[in-house]
């Protein structure tokens, strides 16, 4: 039963330490991107960014939302 116990016990403390490295590695690491660097990853953004707020406009526009007219 002892032996058993330890086995037990092993398992469970080989568990939290692999969750701790990588917890650790993952912390580490956030600043690595796969496939896309981050100039990339940002350009996209501001294009999404950009159709997004041209898509509310014109439907600010086809709405008749007088606000956006300059006088």
């Amino acid at each position: 039963m002892n032996e058993t116990f330890r086995k037990y016990l092993a398992i469970i403390y080989t568990a939290i330490a692999t969750l701790l490295f990588m917890s650790v590695f993952v912390w580490a690491c956030d600043n690595f991107y796969i496939g896309k660097s981050e100039k990339e990853l940002n350009e996209e953004l501001m294009q999404s960014i950009f159709e997004v707020d041209s898509l509310m406009q014109n439907i600010q526009i086809i709405l008749g939302d007088s606000s956006l007219i300059q006088k």
